[in-house]
């Protein structure tokens, strides 16, 4: 499918889902969906013996607690779990934003860790003890998602459609490997788990009040059994339809350079003005405008941006199952999900753009910066001063040149997730289980910027408070579309496809023996191929002081500029410009009419950039795994003891196929002929492959010390593969040359991944004390530690192409670290108190986590000259993190009042501007609240709210001293649910 056609075939879906939702919500209305529906708790799939068990009625959120809390008190290993209940009720609209509840999870508030400049309204990038490496199942099988080749976002899927969702953190060796920090499993309804017919539904109004936009929200499900002459079957179908509306606004300062003296050899080739022989004359602008002595540094940034994103998504999920028990012995069942995702996104950003090779910013004529005690800038109005204009070198003041971009991007992701199974009872001790599963996942988007730039003379920043306070003018130039060229574009469109084919058998055998209760044993054998057309961002300039003529808005293309004024920037709180833009509906029509750029005239040297066979990569990776657990138990002891412990191997096979580029060394004429001949620029095969297996030993024990205290201690040996977005097969080599021409001095580039990288690995373990002194209310505390080895990290590492060693940046393996930490939970009701306060109740939970060892290395580069970091902690990673819950259910009210906070850590390494810093996102919290109101027997009205409290999101940077990158702030979201069931 190419871009043309993924664009027109979104217009068409995005029609359908409309009108599915409307459907769908209508017959939500006439089904009067139910806050409590009678359901039993649902066996784990990892556990062949499961049948039905026992009905357990859960009503609103006392029974979600009952439910949640009896699988942690029973279950064999360490686990957390949230039950449908839990998640209808928690003033949450997606799983992500469910299950940072659980202690030692956490989310990010971005679209993606890589990209800090968009956030997403519901969270996503799941971490569990601090670790990214989570695996995510769907009915104890893979997801899997075509972006990295793993798994689904867990944004992507339906809350409406969950049964429940479970969080192992130490694992048995009969789950799935590939969880190193812990595996998620989501679980979907199965019709057999409900006593006979059930129809249920909802219907929502959802309300962002920054983006001013109400979005609906609907789901429906139906589910029943029958005995016929075949037996019994039960049938449920659920389908769930949701739009939002978010924005988000962002006032962003530039990286810090550090001034100093003795810098001057680090730019050679130009002359200051005066005629000094100063290399490029910085010595004698940090003297003249900045007053610089010797060993004095100071740290000045190139300005403040403002930036605002509109976005909005579409999901549609339905799922369907099927159950077929021809007699006490077998049973057959069939389960599928889809899911659909769908986000468009407009943004809009006025960057301060300086060139640090020929342009310096300086305080504006007559005035002076003001610096803190560290030297770091505090406020003043700026300048520019540059060398360049046009082709020659020329001192002189300019104004600041600050780049206006609009951005259109827009994102189609499918999901298909079919499985059909068999469980056999041949014996009351025996049971049998097999399943086969075939899933397959999409992903198509596009991406398209436009740029127009100005030498802005007013340039003012104050960086004494709080947030900045800034400005550019006057109003009269910004405003001016005759100050303003056409400066450059960029487009990218990618379209991926990954498939998996996985089947599994399992036996367990039941024993009577005084120690041994059971063997278990099984194997399980997968097929995955992730195939990704993904084009490079294709940044071409249209005109700029190196590239003239200028192509001045007022005369090119003046129908496509666009005044704008970040209408109601941070609710009116934060002062922005007004500046010119290029029109929005030309970023959002690049697939149309992107030859009306790329014929701009002038110089410009854009043109889109389609799909070749550069752009093309396929992965794939086979494995095979077999699994024994042995579970035991003493009950005749003064303390009785019960576990598992067992062992799995698995064998990983993988192949990659991609491209790269050769350096260009074709200005080099001077150079070595082999050289010459090697640094063509041309394209050439990139590949890998790796097998490697594994063994993975478990132990779990349970120790009942009393009838409500519980001791546990869990070990065990964890993998995590690299997702396949890590292990991508693309490169663009470089080569460094020394001044005059006639020697490379050393080979280098930089990978989008590695085919080589290893999987980390852990020994890890776990010792929790648990007190249950009714069925809502529990204790605990858990202590953890992994030993990992092989960090996945982004650092320097030598990779070998064509014959030739090359220092390549990307992803690559670090050293040995360690996690280690400790989880604190409670949760009560008050049934004691008197009258209406008895309904009041609390959860809480508290987690702590400490890393060691060198995990990652990082590169800053201050006018080209690299410094190495070490000792970083890993990405995502908070020392801390807590929530707590306040309760409150009795009679028809039931209410929640939810905070999540969690504390600072390293977001990202990734190039800000041209200045590489490690990157931080700083404590963040949020308060989220519900009230459910029961009209009558089955029939409830729910108010719900996000971000209450309208929590500001801010990101650090730097490494000794950490400073204020940026400030966001995003709506605050409302809904109102009716919910009925019969």
């Amino acid at each position: 499918m190419n871009a043309i056609t993924m664009n027109r075939d979104a217009s068409a879906r995005r029609a359908s889902l409309c009108l599915a939702g409307t459907s769908l919500i209508a017959l939500g209305m006439l089904l009067q969906p139910a806050t409590a529906m009678a359901q039993s708790a649902p066996a784990t799939p990892q556990d062949p013996e499961a049948a039905e068990v026992e009905e357990v009625v859960v009503t609103g959120i006392r029974g979600s607690l009952r439910s949640a809390q009896s699988i942690k008190e029973n279950a064999d290993q360490i686990v957390d779990s949230i039950t449908a209940s839990d998640i209808g009720a928690l003033p949450d609209r997606s799983v992500t934003e469910a299950v940072q509840r659980i202690p030692g999870v956490t989310i990010d508030r971005l679209q993606a860790r890589e990209d800090p400049d968009r956030f997403s309204a519901e969270g996503s990038g799941v971490q569990v003890r601090g670790l990214t490496q989570v695996r995510q199942e769907l009915n104890g099988r893979d997801t899997l998602g075509a972006l990295d080749g793993r798994a689904l976002g867990f944004e992507d899927v339906p809350a409406e459609l969950m049964a429940g969702v479970d969080v192992y953190k130490n694992p048995s060796a009969e789950l799935i490997e590939g969880g190193l920090g812990g595996t998620v499993n989501l679980r979907t309804r199965m019709p057999f788990e409900s006593n006979g017919r059930l129809i249920a539904g909802s219907l929502s109004a959802n309300y962002s009040d920054h983006a001013e936009q109400w979005k609906p929200q609907g789901s429906i499900l139906f589910s029943d059994r029958f005995d016929t002459g075949a037996g019994e079957i039960g049938v449920l179908a659920n389908l769930a339809y949701s739009e939002l509306a978010s924005r988000s606004d962002g006032i962003q300062v530039s990286p810090y350079r550090a001034r100093r003296l003795g810098d001057d050899a680090l730019c050679a080739g130009l002359q200051n003005p005066n005629g000094d022989p100063y290399a490029c004359g910085q010595d004698w602008i940090d003297q003249s405008y900045l007053g610089l002595t010797a060993d004095q540094t100071l740290y000045v940034p190139e300005g403040v941006s403002w930036r605002r994103l509109d976005s909005e998504r579409e999901r549609l999920g339905g799922a369907l199952a099927l159950q077929w028990r021809p007699n006490d012995q077998t049973e057959v069942f069939l389960q599928y999900l889809r899911s659909d995702f769908d986000t468009r996104w407009d943004n809009y950003e006025a960057i301060p753009q300086v060139d640090a090779n020929n342009n310096f910013v300086i305080p504006a004529s007559g005035t002076q910066f003001t610096f803190d005690d560290d030297g770091y800038f505090q406020s003043g109005s700026l300048r520019q001063i540059s060398y360049w204009r046009g082709s020659q070198p020329v001192a002189g003041e300019l104004g600041t040149q600050y780049r206006m971009a609009t951005r259109h991007q827009e994102r189609e992701e499918s999901s298909n997730d079919l499985a059909v199974g068999v469980r056999y009872y041949p014996s009351d001790r025996v049971a049998v289980s097999a399943d086969l599963q075939y899933v397959k996942s999409t992903s198509a988007g596009w991406d398209f910027t436009i740029f127009s730039s100005a030498y802005v003379p007013e340039v003012t920043i104050d960086l004494s408070g709080g947030r900045p306070v800034a400005s550019l003018g006057p109003e009269s130039f910004t405003s001016d579309p005759a100050n303003y060229f056409w400066h450059a574009a960029m487009d990218h469109i990618d379209d991926n496809e990954a498939e998996q084919i996985a089947g599994r058998v399992d036996v367990a055998w039941e024993i009577d023996h005084p120690v041994l209760n059971s063997i278990r044993f099984g194997a399980r054998a997968t097929d995955r191929e992730v195939t990704n057309n993904y084009t490079q961002y294709n940044w071409q300039a249209l005109s700029a002081p190196w590239n003239e003529p200028f192509l001045w808005m007022d005369t090119v293309l003046p129908e496509h500029a666009m005044l704008y004024s970040f209408d109601n920037f941070f609710r009116g709180d934060v002062q922005a410009p007004t500046v010119v833009m290029p029109d929005i509906e030309l970023a959002r029509g690049f697939l149309r009419n992107s030859d009306l750029i790329e014929n701009i005239g002038g110089n410009a040297q854009w043109s889109p950039r389609g799909f070749d066979a550069e752009s093309l990569s396929t992965q794939t990776e086979k494995t095979l795994a077999g699994y024994v657990v042995a579970r035991f138990g003493w009950e005749n002891t003064p303390v009785p003891v019960e576990g598992n412990i067992g062992v799995r191997v698995v064998r990983t096979e993988t192949t990659a196929r991609g491209s790269g580029f050769l350096p260009d060394l074709s200005s080099y004429p001077s150079l070595p002929a082999d050289d010459r001949a090697f640094g063509t620029g041309a394209a050439f095969d990139v590949s890998g492959e790796q097998s490697y297996t594994d063994v993975l030993p478990s132990l779990n024990l349970k120790f009942q010390l009393t009838d409500s205290l519980i001791a546990r201690f869990a070990a065990s040996r964890a993998i995590a593969r690299p997702s396949f977005n890590q292990m991508f097969p693309f490169v663009d080599l470089t080569a460094s040359v020394n001044p005059q021409g006639t020697v490379v001095e050393g080979w280098g580039g930089a990978a989008r991944g590695n085919p080589e990288l290893k999987p980390m690995r852990a020994d890890q373990f776990d010792v929790a004390l648990e007190w249950y002194p009714s069925p809502t209310h529990s204790v605990y505390v858990t202590a953890f530690r992994k030993n990992i080895e092989d960090f996945f990290t982004t650092g320097t590492h030598t990779r070998t192409f064509e014959g030739r060693d090359f220092l390549v940046s990307g992803p690559t393996n670090g050293e040995e670290g360690t996690i280690q930490g400790f989880e604190v939970g409670y949760q009560q009701f008050y049934d004691f108190l008197p009258g209406w306060l008895g309904g009041l109740g609390l959860q809480a939970n508290f987690t702590y986590i400490d890393s060691e060892g060198s995990t990652s290395q990082q590169y800053i580069s201050e006018w080209d000259a690299a410094e190495v970091i070490d000792g970083l902690p890993l990405e995502g990673l908070s020392e801390k993190a807590w929530n707590i819950i306040g309760l409150y259910q009795r009679g028809p009210i039931q209410a929640r009042l939810a905070y999540n906070w969690r504390g600072k850590y390293l977001l990202t390494n990734r190039d800000v501007s041209d200045v590489r810093l490690p990157m931080w996102q700083d404590d963040y919290g949020q308060l989220d609240g519900s009230v459910i109101v029961e009209l009558r027997d089955g029939v409830s009205l729910a108010f719900e709210g996000n971000n209450l409290a309208n929590s500001e999101n801010r990101q650090l940077m730097g490494n000794d001293v950490l400073k204020t990158r940026s400030w966001w702030i995003y709506d605050r979201r409302f809904a109102v649910t009716l919910r009925a069931s019969f």
